[in-house]
């Protein structure tokens, strides 16, 4: 049996640089970061990705070695940013860096009716303006990306439960890309070490927003909402200047009380879904999240 051609070895080895990028070293062991899955891996994980790529007839440890060891991995800065439709690593002022962004699963289709999606929105929100509002933040943050958010944060309240606040966010989620916005259960998550990489994203969601007037909690909203980069410490990380692109959105059963006189940081609205009855409520979403998962 001939040998692999040069050729072979250099087509294999051009796509494992392409997919793999160094990340840190520790004592004799390489750890590579892995740009298709976003997982930190080790060499024998290349090796048996190598493995897999050698023609059949060529399938042999020392091969695959041997083709790994004659490249050069790039090494790959561990700070990831977060840059809407550009490639998976990104270089900024001449380092490499893993980009967090996922391309969404929603693809843009002009031919798709989104009527159910406005009537949707105006049946809860009530008013055709605050419909009207909503959605051209959404198109402004969706089809410019790269530009600075408008410093404003949403707040939605309602005390019927299942009124449809989870499902916005989770169609936010497929329409911007899943790693486009983050989620926290409650704005306590906004007061921990390592806050800042809440707003690294196009989206932040609170699920139940409580906050007290003239707290500094109510402070760091302000300042985050206002801003479009701080500096802050990550968790483990010393402090550093970092890009805040998101905009909060927040969920609560109550009308806010925090907000302060002329402060026009943000946009409230009270979220309400005018059917009573939870059997008639469950038929209603039933099918809208039919028309979204199936046409929206």
């Amino acid at each position: 049996m001939s040998e692999l051609t040069a050729w072979d070895k250099k087509l294999i080895g051009e796509q494992l640089t392409d997919r793999y990028f160094v990340k840190r070293k520790q004592g004799s062991q390489t750890f590579y970061w892995d740009s298709k899955t976003g997982h930190e891996v080790q060499k024998m994980h290349l090796v048996d990705v190598a493995l897999q790529m050698l023609p059949k007839g060529f399938k042999g440890i020392e091969t695959a070695k041997q083709i790994i060891n004659g490249q050069y991995f790039r090494p790959v800065v561990d700070y990831p940013v977060f840059k809407p439709n550009a490639p998976q690593i990104v270089e900024i002022d001449g380092h490499l860096r893993p980009n967090v962004w996922v391309e969404p699963l929603v693809i843009p289709a002009p031919d798709i009716d989104v009527e159910p999606f406005l009537a949707h929105l105006l049946f809860v929100l009530g008013e055709q303006s605050k419909v009207d509002y909503l959605v051209d933040m959404l198109a402004f943050r969706y089809q410019y990306p790269h530009k600075p958010k408008p410093h404003i944060a949403f707040y939605f309240y309602g005390e019927q439960g299942g009124a449809g606040k989870t499902t916005f966010a989770k169609t936010l989620s497929h329409v911007f890309g899943s790693e486009s916005l983050k989620t926290a259960n409650t704005v306590k998550s906004l007061s921990d070490k390592g806050a800042v990489d809440l707003w690294s994203r196009s989206w932040l969601v609170i699920e139940e927003a409580s906050i007290g007037k003239g707290t500094s909690l109510y402070d760091n909203i302000k300042s985050y909402t206002g801003a479009d980069r701080v500096d802050a410490d990550k968790k483990f990380k010393a402090v550093s200047k970092h890009h805040i692109p998101a905009q909060l959105i927040m969920m609560s059963n109550r009308a806010p009380t925090f907000i302060e006189e002329n402060d026009r940081r943000f946009f409230v609205s009270k979220w309400h879904l005018p059917i009573e009855g939870a059997k008639a409520r469950q038929w209603y979403f039933s099918q809208y999240i039919e028309w979204l998962e199936t046409d929206g």
